[in-house]
């Protein structure tokens, strides 16, 4: 499906694509015809065959340091995934060891319920993202205003009506976890956490917003705010007000109204608003865009449910088993999910960037950049995080969180087949993020669907055998074959659309560059501080 959208694009961009080279002097030389933009305003008047574009070698406070800029934004993109994943970690660890399994338990419970149904609405973040990276790609900012208009419509309504279902029923989504202990425990912090679940929706449709618009450093600086606010907030909150778990939902609320704040005030101002038409109301939308924005969510919102629904399931019948099967799934997902969010903090650049170069027709740039990522990030990320839990060993867990009292237990349930399950778990979950969203910025809706759906057949029925068997080595399997049927399914989706539009050799400031192919797409000069500007023509 996305491969046939395309193919009028890139029939188009062929010329251009045999045009680009490399003066000698350092200097690349290409026709104005292949950038799929319009020129800017103060070039339209002259319309005269195809001019000659002159990029000048990187010259210091140039195209160099906006490279070093664009690298340090993507390190720092990592480093709030790795820390804001190891601050969970650590949390939960705290709770361990002052309240026991039943706390632990009860905050995974919470977390698990609600973190399923805001996942479950972050098909909005997703689908506005790359909606607005390919109307950009293909030169319309206005279109792109459009489409995120349309995602913060949809945010603000699925956030109120989330917010209206999960209220009323929080016992007895607390219930279906079988612990009345846990239930008990839970029940005040989802009672607040939910109230306010409609601003978390909103806050993560706007980041979405932004990161299609590419205002990558922006949304970096605001969440390292909000991940600062919150554990300013949390952990002084936990240990010296005595308010238990309450303390950590107060924090979050705080942190992310903190947040939502600072995204409407930079979105909202003068120029950026006129120049993407953003504000209220759905003026000027088409049914075009209406019907194409109906089928992105829809696919991405099967996948949000799809992804999202094997943590709450697993976490849920492991509570279900005990407190201390509970409290062990959890530690095990919250390590495995390090991995992970690095992995997915970076691989979201496929979704924005990458749909942008997609839909310009720049297929070689596009196809440079997948490979880079599964070279110099997943591939390191799994060597890395693999070797690191080996050389921990097996029984690193009850001694790193467990209470005293109950290492022992913790001990009988992490056998050596369930710790070689967590061992595999953290290879392939390196590889997961990107090629899902490599399907999601070409508009692989089809086979990412299909994709899914298969495996969480398959997820399905090895968690429950194991369930019903009490077996938690075989619950925590089905999580293992997943994922892995996700990677599996998503190298052979990527397969075919190489088919399609095939890599190309790299060769530096060439099309096939995605930096350089980036540069023709942007026109914000916000953006173009971070990352450059387009080539503008010779006379």
């Amino acid at each position: 499906m996305a491969v046939s959208g395309s193919e009028e694009t890139s029939k188009t961009m062929e010329p251009a694509a045999r045009a680009a080279d490399i003066a000698k002097e350092g200097c690349v030389v290409e026709e104005a015809a292949a950038a799929p933009l319009p020129p800017p305003a103060e070039e339209e008047e002259e319309r005269g065959p195809p001019k000659l574009v002159v990029v000048s070698p990187a010259t210091p406070g140039g195209a160099g340091s906006r490279n070093k800029t664009g690298l340090l934004l993507g390190a720092f993109g990592g480093a709030f995934a790795l820390a804001a994943t190891l601050s969970d970690l650590a949390t939960h660890g705290m709770v361990s060891h002052r309240g026991g399994s039943v706390m632990v338990a009860a905050f995974a419970a919470t977390r698990a319920s609600l973190g399923w149904a805001n996942t479950l609405f972050s098909f909005v973040y997703l689908g506005g993202m790359t909606l607005l990276g390919a109307a950009l790609g293909e030169g319309d900012p206005l279109k792109a205003g459009r489409y995120a208009r349309l995602s913060l419509a949809f945010a603000s309504v699925s956030g109120v009506v989330g917010t209206a279902v999960l209220v009323p029923c929080r016992r007895y989504v607390l219930d279906l976890f079988g612990q009345d202990e846990v239930a008990a425990e839970a029940e005040g912090v989802f009672l607040v956490l939910a109230a306010f679940f409609a601003i978390e929706v909103v806050q993560k449709a706007l980041a979405g917003v932004m990161l299609g618009l590419m205002y990558i450093h922006v949304v970096v600086g605001i969440a390292y705010i909000q991940l600062a606010v919150t554990c300013a907030l949390a952990f002084p909150l936990y240990l010296l007000a005595d308010l238990g778990l309450h303390a950590f939902s107060v924090a979050l609320v705080v942190g992310h109204c903190c947040g939502l704040a600072l995204q409407v005030a930079f979105l909202m101002r003068g120029r950026r608003r006129e120049q993407y038409g953003l504000g209220l109301g759905v003026r000027g939308i088409t049914l075009a865009e209406l019907s194409l924005l109906f089928q992105s969510l829809g696919s991405l919102a099967f996948r949000s449910f799809v992804i999202e629904t094997p943590y709450m399931l697993t976490a849920m019948l492991a509570i279900r088993l005990s407190a201390v099967h509970g409290s062990v799934y959890e530690f095990l997902h919250l390590q495995s999910k390090v991995v992970d969010s690095v992995a997915a903090g970076l691989a979201v650049v496929m979704n924005f960037i990458g749909s942008r170069l997609w839909f310009a027709g720049y297929h070689g740039a596009f196809w440079v950049l997948f490979l880079a990522f599964n070279l110099f990030i997943c591939t390191p990320l799994a060597i890395f995080f693999s070797s690191l839990a080996l050389f921990q060993g097996r029984g690193s867990l009850a001694a790193t969180f467990a209470k005293e009292n109950e290492k022992a237990d913790f001990d009988v349930l992490m056998t050596s087949s369930t710790f070689a399950i967590y061992v595999l778990l953290l290879v392939v979950r390196s590889y997961t993020a990107v090629l899902e969203q490599t399907l999601v910025g070409t508009h692989s809706f089809v086979p990412l669907t299909a994709i899914l759906a298969v495996s969480f057949a398959v997820f399905l029925s090895v968690t429950l055998f194991g369930y019903f068997s009490e077996d938690f080595t075989i619950l925590y399997l089905g999580g293992l074959l997943f994922v892995v049927c996700r990677v599996a399914g998503g190298a052979w989706a990527v397969t075919r659309l190489t088919r399609a539009h095939p890599p190309e050799r790299y060769v530096k400031e060439t099309l096939t560059d995605p930096e350089h192919a980036l540069k023709l797409t942007i026109d914000d000069p916000n953006v173009a501080q971070v990352f450059g500007r387009r080539p503008t023509p010779e006379p």
